[in-house]
């Protein structure tokens, strides 16, 4: 299983995201190299797990209960457009989160040390968070002309384990564990 630690935005950022992935679609038509992120797929991913078999699902959940123990809920904003690895090149096209009592990089911080050295995981990558909303194969600068920036505050109070199944059309994601805060 491929597994990963998420947090689900509520509809009403979800109507948000929905809403920049449509400015940049009609921005950028002539591109048609952009793999925009369905609906149901938007997500912040708060620490990728990877591979896992199977029968270590459990062993994965009981060191999430510990991660996330005594974590309280907390707030995340949706902040301001970011693409990786720059915004001349860009490869994923985002909405960076800004939460400001440092819960979020906690979390990271603690799944990180927990997970270190498991399913083949030795090194993480610096944590940016921010929500995905497309992926460009192109190799030069989007148009940002009337692409407007739309911002929302929801409370986390729950954080996801998920698996990515992976198939030619794309990814699709299955919750196989809710962990309250």
């Amino acid at each position: 299983m491929r597994l990963f630690v998420a947090i689900d935005p509520p509809s009403d950022i979800l109507d948000i995201l929905e809403e920049s992935i449509g400015m940049f679609s009609r921005g950028n038509k002539r591109t048609g190299n952009i793999s925009w992120v369905p609906r149901e797929n938007l997500h912040l991913t708060v620490f990728f797990i990877g591979e896992v078999p199977y029968q270590d699902l459990e062993g994965v959940e009981m060191r999430m209960e510990e991660a996330l123990n005594d974590v309280p809920s907390f707030y995340i904003t949706i902040d301001k457009y970011v693409f990786f690895p720059d915004k001349l090149h860009p490869r994923i096209i985002g909405v960076s989160v800004n939460e400001q009592s440092g819960l979020l990089k906690n979390i990271y911080s603690t799944l990180a040390k927990s997970f270190s050295g498991y399913a083949g995981k030795k090194e993480h990558k610096k944590f940016v968070p921010h929500i995905t909303i497309g992926r460009s194969k192109m190799n030069r600068p989007l148009q940002m002309s009337n692409v407007s920036q739309g911002s929302g505050v929801f409370k986390v109070d729950e954080v996801l384990l998920k698996e990515s199944l992976l198939s030619p059309v794309g990814a699709e994601y299955k919750i196989k564990k809710r962990f309250k805060l």
